[in-house]
């Protein structure tokens, strides 16, 4: 059974880096779904989703080799390596999985991991001020819509996704859970819709950003992704 990685925090993490550095970084434009079927199907026969995984790879680490601009999806790998020695192995003491297996024979969970930790690594370079300079320091942040009566704290990222993150006093697990609460439209406006007549006022606020700030929103993004999906099939 694949692992449910809708669940997982670095994947919207990870997606919507580079969705805000995609200009800035170079990086190619995707849905977080793609993300998502690359994870899961790369090292399978979809050689397209090797490819894209590959490419994001390069891209990422194209940046922190100086002058070196022949990394690409086909040789990405020694290079992934040496980064993950220094940075995983020398520094944390952490093994470098890419030593004894090739990328391809990786977990998921690892695969994640180290995605997002490449994502990290890129903003480290010096270049990167330079390279921002046009953005606006409020989108680098991601800050939670809210919390509701139970202390769940609800986070956007970006495009139409919505998670809850379940504290760990909340938790039968250790740490805290993450779980994909909307993508439809029709999820987002029955979780507004069910804070509604609460009386907690935390939830009393989440409702009025949710309904206010974010529904109308998302529901004109899921419609224009659909139609842009349709137009797709109907012109193949």
């Amino acid at each position: 059974m694949p692992p449910d990685i809708r669940s997982w925090w670095e994947v919207p993490s990870i997606a919507h880096f580079c969705s805000l550095f995609r200009t800035a970084f170079g990086l190619t434009d995707f849905e977080i779904e793609d993300l998502e079927d690359a994870l899961l199907l790369d090292g399978s026969k979809e050689d397209s989703y090797n490819r894209f995984l590959a490419d994001l790879h390069a891209s990422l680490l194209k940046g922190l080799f100086t002058g070196n601009k022949d990394i690409n999806a086909d040789n990405f790998e020694p290079y992934l390596s040496e980064v993950l020695k220094i940075r995983w192995q020398d520094e944390l003491g952490k093994p470098n999985p890419l030593s004894e297996s090739p990328y391809r024979q990786l977990t998921t969970q690892q695969k994640v991991e180290i995605l997002h930790d490449l994502c990290d690594f890129r903003l480290d370079v010096g270049d990167v001020p330079d390279l921002l300079k046009g953005l606006d320091a409020d989108s680098l942040r991601v800050e939670p819509l809210g919390t509701d009566a139970s202390g769940n704290v609800y986070w956007y990222f970006y495009g139409t996704r919505l998670y809850k993150e379940t504290p760990e006093e909340n938790s039968e697990k250790k740490g805290p859970q993450w779980m994909l609460v909307c993508s439809t439209a029709t999820e987002w406006e029955e979780l507004a819709e069910s804070f509604k007549k609460s009386k907690n006022r935390d939830e009393k606020m989440l409702y009025q950003t949710l309904s206010e700030d974010f529904v109308p929103e998302i529901t004109k993004m899921i419609d224009t992704k659909v139609s842009t999906v349709y137009s797709h099939y109907l012109f193949v």
